[in-house]
């Protein structure tokens, strides 16, 4: 263990060690100690500061804590950090501007690999960037400690398995990254509010040997909000060897779904889930499965997919509770698509009940918090919203 100085308010980060396939750095905050490691079999990971920095920024904004870095850092990424700041406290004030200390500019050495490689995890968005780049990507990544936790060995191993399927299948390198980075960032944000930057962050421990990376994007240019990925912050974290691809977002996830639906293989190894009851694959009841099973059965695919554990259930649309800012996108987007056709006439009268119902919970929420003299008996409003939910 590195020796600090305990100095409360301050992120300091120390040296990286490494052992074989293991590397691990301490993060120093007050009288708390993180070890962040990560471990590879197949991929040399690159010990950098600007990995630390990419998985402490964050939690510094958060706590309004400097970062004492002591380290050299790209001279282009540490150009971004001022923007990548900026961006991330116009959206939450309560993430603060930080000073990073001791830091030095200069280049990375060596020149920029020719491999590109995909963060895929079997979903929707990442299956669609493997088939968009399929000639030109090289190597498949995939984490463990992020969207599985690191004592989930089940779904761990049925992932895995099925992502083997398809690195054999179109013939390109797998790398399996496992990592308790989620045990430190956690502990001060949110994953979803920072799973681009933890990704870009891995992307840099790469760069030796990899020159490009691929982090398939949940979101579309059209309806671009403050998110955890966003294509601004996540390309941002690019330097002069190792260039960072914020991809799909020309494509919504229905479009995606009418790419990825007609690939077999894909529609044998999807996976969408983040609750995982029972270790199911694809639970088919949580919001993020039942949002891909309304997009796939849009696109004409839903019956070839057989990831899923249950059928979709048009009761369990209709009461869809969404918690990311794209929702009325999402839903008026697969409404007018359901709309269309005729054979899909009872999940358009879901998918319509479902939005109606999301922009009436949006309004009272809004007068509950904008305008509570307006509605002085808050039990009736939480009745209220109550059944709404229950419909």
């Amino acid at each position: 263990m590195a020796n600090f100085h305990n100095n409360a308010g301050t992120f300091q980060l120390g040296a990286f060690h490494k052992r074989e396939n293991h590397l691990e750095f301490p993060v120093q905050y007050g009288n708390l100690t993180h070890t962040i490691f990560f471990e590879s079999d197949n991929l040399d990971l690159c010990p950098n500061t600007e990995t630390q920095i990419a998985l402490c920024l964050y939690p510094c904004m958060k706590t309004g804590s400097d970062l004492e870095v002591n380290g050299i850092v790209s001279p282009k990424l540490l150009a971004s950090l001022p923007r990548i700041q900026d961006f991330y406290h116009c959206w939450d004030a309560s993430y603060q501007h930080i000073t990073l200390r001791n830091v030095q500019a200069e280049p990375p050495k060596g020149k920029r690999s020719k491999r590109v490689a995909l963060f895929f995890s079997g979903g929707l968005d990442c299956w669609y960037s493997l088939l968009k780049h399929q000639f030109e990507v090289s190597d498949l990544i995939f984490v463990w400690g992020l969207d599985i936790h690191l004592d989930n060995q089940v779904i761990f191993e049925k992932t895995l398995t099925s992502i083997r399927r398809v690195a054999k299948e179109f013939n390109k390198n797998l790398t399996v990254i496992r990592t308790n980075l989620l045990e430190f960032t956690e502990t001060y944000v949110p994953y979803n509010k920072m799973y681009g930057t933890i990704l870009a962050g891995l992307s840099l421990m790469l760069r030796d040997e990899v020159g490009r990376v691929y982090i398939a994007s949940g979101e579309w240019y059209p309806n671009l909000v403050p998110s955890g990925s966003h294509v601004v912050i996540d390309e941002s974290w690019s330097t002069e060897n190792l260039q960072i691809i914020s991809d799909g977002l020309e494509k919504s996830r229905l479009g995606k779904a009418q790419v990825v639906g007609d690939n077999d293989l894909a529609m044998q190894t999807l996976r969408v889930c983040w609750a995982n009851p029972d270790d199911d694959y694809n639970c088919g009841r949580c919001e993020k499965c039942l949002r891909t099973m309304v997009n796939l059965q849009l696109a004409g695919a839903l019956e070839r997919c057989t990831t899923f554990a249950v059928p979709l259930s048009l009761r369990r649309v209709k009461q869809l509770t969404f918690f990311d800012q794209g929702a009325p996108e999402y839903l008026e987007e697969n409404t007018r698509a359901a709309q269309k056709q005729p054979h899909n006439r009872r999940l358009f009268r879901a998918l319509r009940r479902s939005l109606n119902r999301f922009y009436l919970l949006d309004f009272l929420r809004r007068m509950r918090n904008n305008y509570p003299g307006v509605m002085p008996n808050h039990l009736w409003l939480k009745k209220s919203l109550r059944r709404m939910r229950m419909r």
